[in-house]
């Protein structure tokens, strides 16, 4: 399975529906999904780009969990928390530009991204869940969210390039 194409209508994609599907290569889920499960594309080795329905509130725990060819992932304007472990494992995302609106970013969701080099956090984001960057290795640049009332425990640990 390399391809799918959910057609408009489709509201939820459940639990781990498509979880370990090791040749999915691209997703994009059409704007009328509400939601999508925790762990719903996680283990998809060769995934390489997702785009998210624009009604998605949350990216949901595990979501993309491992997706280590995973580079770019377009978040939808309207997310307003990242769930723990959400984007966990994914080695190679370059990038990720975090919403305005986002308020939270649950512990280990971006857990050794070694392809982020700057993190922007928006001023919505009053909470970091602990180790929420951890091993982020190539992380270089972090500005701070002037909303953040809570950073947890090894937040950054062992980011190497971070200043």
């Amino acid at each position: 399975l390399q391809s799918v194409t959910l057609q408009e209508g489709l509201l939820r994609i459940v639990w781990g529906a498509y979880d370990n599907c090791i040749s999915l290569k691209n997703i994009v889920i059409p704007n009328t999904v509400l939601e999508v499960g925790s762990a719903a594309f996680a283990n998809c080795h060769s995934l390489e780009s997702a785009v998210l329905s624009n009604k998605m509130t949350k990216i949901e725990s595990a979501l993309f969990r491992d997706c280590e060819n995973l580079k770019t992932v377009e978040l939808p304007s309207g997310i307003k928390s990242i769930d723990m472990y959400a984007f966990s494992g994914c080695k190679s995302l370059q990038g990720i530009t975090i919403p305005h609106g986002v308020t939270e970013i649950d512990t280990y969701a971006f857990q050794s991204c070694k392809g982020i080099t700057r993190i922007v956090l928006p001023d919505t984001v009053t909470y970091l869940g602990g180790s929420a960057f951890i091993w982020c290795s190539n992380l270089e640049s972090v500005v701070l969210s002037e909303g953040l009332t809570f950073i947890s425990n090894d937040t950054f640990k062992n980011c190497e390039n971070s200043v």
